[in-house]
């Protein structure tokens, strides 16, 4: 039987490869990994790929599946060079950046995602009063009754904790969502 998604992957993989190769922008190896059960059709797969693999007979691919949570394929990790995951999502980005002008899709900062005003009691406050703060971002909704049970509960944590420090907050977005800020 024949993966279509890895087959499909693969082509535009190879094809996104050879061009990242060729204009010497970025330092990089790709290193295939297989789940083939059978010698014979790990020996196909990888007569077309251009990149090094890891041996068929190495049991390091279950290892190293558990480590970057390979919970299907295909699955493309893009890890630094001291093993740390830069992304978890390489398929969507060879698909989305042919170019690579993004690569190696590194998530956005928080700075360049976070709003430049907050909500507070009080109401909109500059976002830089959080500056030099920790911050915990609590996703939640309104509509979940787990979720909406938990805010007396937080509610009477965040009035404890405030009592003893002041380098957090807990501020409500817009939909319905909570942010716990410390």
């Amino acid at each position: 039987p024949r993966c279509h998604p890895c087959q499909r992957f693969t082509l535009k993989l190879i094809e996104f490869y050879n061009g990242m190769k060729k204009t010497d922008k970025h330092d990089f190896e790709l290193i295939f990994v297989s789940f083939d059960k059978k010698e014979d059709q790990y020996n196909e797969c990888i007569s077309r790929m251009p990149w090094p693999c890891i041996p068929f007979e190495n049991d390091s691919k279950e290892t190293l599946a558990r480590k970057y949570e390979t919970e299907g394929i295909p699955h493309l990790v893009v890890v630094d060079e001291n093993g740390k995951v830069i992304t978890k999502d390489g398929v969507d980005g060879v698909f989305s950046d042919e170019s690579a002008e993004y690569y190696p899709w590194r998530p956005k900062r928080l700075c360049d995602l976070w709003p430049m005003k907050i909500l507070t009691k009080g109401g909109l406050v500059d976002s830089s009063t959080l500056d030099d703060k920790y911050l915990m971002l609590y996703f939640s909704a309104h509509w979940c009754p787990p979720c909406r049970d938990s805010i007396p509960f937080l509610s009477e944590a965040y009035t404890k904790l405030k009592a003893k420090r002041d380098d957090f907050e807990v501020s409500c977005g817009i939909f319905k969502a909570c942010l716990v800020i410390i």
